[in-house]
């Protein structure tokens, strides 16, 4: 599945940079590198009126700030993944 962050004017004034990173850590993390394929993508056409970046994931988007990156994979990208880990908490599951 793709989870694709917008990297567009104004989700990178408002750190999509950081949110990819956090994302690409938090997916080797959680063993989910072989499930999730992270993008970047100019516009995603959802902008946030708040100072939030865009993700797609599916047919779905999400907006997020850098600062809650961590807490938006845990709490609405994993569980919408069907992984089974909806109470993982991104720490090294050792499955490599």
């Amino acid at each position: 599945m793709d989870l694709i962050v917008c990297v567009g004017d104004h989700c990178h004034l408002n750190g999509s940079e950081m949110v990819v990173r956090r994302f690409q850590e938090m997916l080797k993390d959680a063993g989910l590198g072989d499930r999730v394929t992270l993008k970047g993508s100019f516009c995603l056409g959802d902008c946030s009126p708040r100072d939030e970046v865009a993700v797609r994931l599916g047919d779905e988007v999400l907006h997020t700030r850098y600062q809650d990156a961590e807490a938006c994979f845990r709490e609405q990208i994993v569980p919408r993944l069907g992984t089974g880990r909806e109470d993982h908490h991104a720490e090294p599951t050792g499955e490599r």
